[in-house]
């Protein structure tokens, strides 16, 4: 069952909630509902902006450690899924915002797909 938070007169009271439309919830302990899309907005971006740190020092490691055939798959699956979230949510960033993240995610594709090519033919 899902609950509002609300406040009167410093007091918080929980009320009983059937359906939450058109929210951005949050999952943790509690699940929280935000309608202002300005404070949603904010939020999807920094925890896109987390995923996409977190895809680049993967990125880095892998650049760095030949031998990992593992964490390629890991790559691939992390930048598929960063796609499909960004397409999925296009309403949330700017038309500049969502071209920068799918360059980067397309860089970060071709240079790993060129790296497994040129390790393949020298071994």
């Amino acid at each position: 069952m899902k609950y509002i938070l609300t406040k009167s007169k410093e007091k918080f009271k929980f009320k009983k909630k059937p359906k939450f439309i058109d929210g951005y919830s949050i999952t943790k302990k509690m699940t929280i509902t935000i309608f202002n899309n300005t404070l949603k907005s904010s939020i999807f971006k920094k925890k896109t902006d987390k995923k996409m740190n977190n895809l680049f020092n993967l990125f880095m490691f892998l650049e760095n450690n030949e031998d990992d055939d593992e964490g390629g798959h890991l790559l691939s699956a992390g930048i598929e899924e960063m796609q499909i979230l960004l397409a999925e949510n296009p309403n949330m960033f700017t038309n500049s915002e969502l071209n920068s993240y799918y360059d980067k995610l397309e860089t970060m594709e071709t240079r790993a797909i060129t790296e497994k090519i040129s390790q393949g033919k020298g071994r």
